[in-house]
This record gives structure tokens, C-alpha cells and sequence, in this order.
């Protein structure tokens, strides 16, 4: 999925994603001698932001012009950006079992198949190695909402001829948090830590 309007994306519309992550950033015990994969960076703010409590970065994006921005706006000497499918990043053999930490934000609901992500991060943590997930949990409103907003999109008199073949490949997390213990377990995930809150689920693992 390439993303274009970067410059929407680091504006007011990232306000409320970028909030929700410094409130759990913590979870992850950052240390000075860590590396970090960072799958979904985006434009990069976390990613640059981490690396000045480690020692080293590697953020990684399906999205071209992504990279494209981070790489230009969030740079730094220990911070290394590269555009990679996150369910295929495990596949990589300079990446696999060589990080401490992974982060994900926002990302898993934007993947069909998810547990092939989940297998393929697993893959690059060193034994032993932590990861912090934030992932959209369905709630009525949006199960309410994002159908009726596609389906007035399509019969708009004046945009509905540009998105009729539109599909989006959002799909929001309907598990418990016992279910989805169950998933990452069988992801290959020694143990996971789940909670919820509002309306995202936060997961840690240790």
C-alpha cells in the first residue's frame, strides 16, 4: 500500500495515534545497548524518537513514500530505514533473531494476514527479545460508521466515480483478550501481556 499524502499524515490527522503511543511507549524496558525494529514506521517520529534511548533503529514500511519522508525528516546516525512487507521482514537473514525490542503501531489492522506478520516479527527477535503492539479494537461505532462512509463515498455525486473500485484493507480487531493471547502464542510468542484500553489493545511481550 503506497501512501501519498505524507504531508496529511504528519499533521493534524497523526495528533491522536502519535498520543496513544507515547502513553505506552514505557511498557517497552528500552535500554542503551538495544537494537530495534520498528515494522510500520511510517514517517518515522517514533523511530527517531526511540533511538535516542538505544543503540540503534531500523525502521521499516510497505509504503515507498514513506520511507521516502522518514528517511528525509527523521534521520539519524543510528537509525537505518528500509521499505519491507511486514509479513515477510522474518524472511530477511540479516534481520532474523538480530533485535533486542520490536515495535508495531497501528499497523496489524492494516494487514489480512496478520498472523503472517506476527510469525515473521517473532523471526527477528534475538531469544528472549520484547515487542510492544498497538493494535484498533473494533467497537460499535466504527462497525456502524465505516460502512455507511463507504457507501455514501460510492454514491456521491462528485467523488463517486474515483473510489467505486475502492477497497479497503482495514479490518479492526475483534478478538478477546484471551483469544488473542491464543493467536500470538501460536504466532510462536513465548508469552503475551494484553489490555485494553478505550479503544485500543495494547500488547507486550516478554
Amino acid at each position: 500500500m503506497n501512501f501519498s499524502a505524507s504531508n496529511d499524515y504528519c499533521g493534524d490527522g497523526r495528533f491522536v495515534q502519535h498520543s496513544v503511543i507515547m502513553q505506552h511507549i514505557d511498557k517497552l524496558e528500552l535500554r542503551p545497548g538495544d537494537t530495534v525494529l520498528d515494522v510500520g514506521c511510517g514517517t518515522g517520529e517514533e523511530t527517531k524518537s526511540m533511538a535516542g534511548k538505544v543503540k540503534s533503529v531500523t525502521g521499516i514500511d510497505a509504503s515507498e513514500e514513506m520511507v521516502t519522508v522518514a528517511v528525509k525528516t527523521n534521520s539519524a546516525p543510528n537509525v537505518a530505514y528500509s521499505q519491507w512487507d511486514a509479513r515477510a521482514v522474518g524472511d530477511n537473514p540479516d534481520w532474523r533473531e538480530r533485535f533486542d525490542k520490536a515495535v508495531c503501531f497501528f499497523v496489524l489492522h492494516w494487514i489480512p494476514e496478520e498472523t503472517q506478520a506476527l510469525r515473521s516479527i517473532s523471526a527477528c527477535l534475538k531469544p528472549g527479545g520484547q515487542a510492544l503492539f498497538i493494535i484498533r479494537f473494533e467497537n460499535h461505532d466504527d462497525s456502524f460508521f465505516l460502512p455507511r462512509a463507504t457507501s455514501f463515498l460510492k454514491s456521491h455525486e462528485k467523488w463517486g466515480a474515483f473510489v467505486q473500485d475502492y477497497k479497503s484493507s482495514l479490518h479492526f480487531w475483534d478478538l478477546s483478550v484471551q483469544e488473542t493471547q491464543k493467536v500470538f502464542k501460536a504466532c510462536g510468542w513465548a508469552e503475551a501481556k494484553c489490555e485494553v484500553r478505550r479503544h485500543e489493545l495494547v500488547l507486550s511481550e516478554i
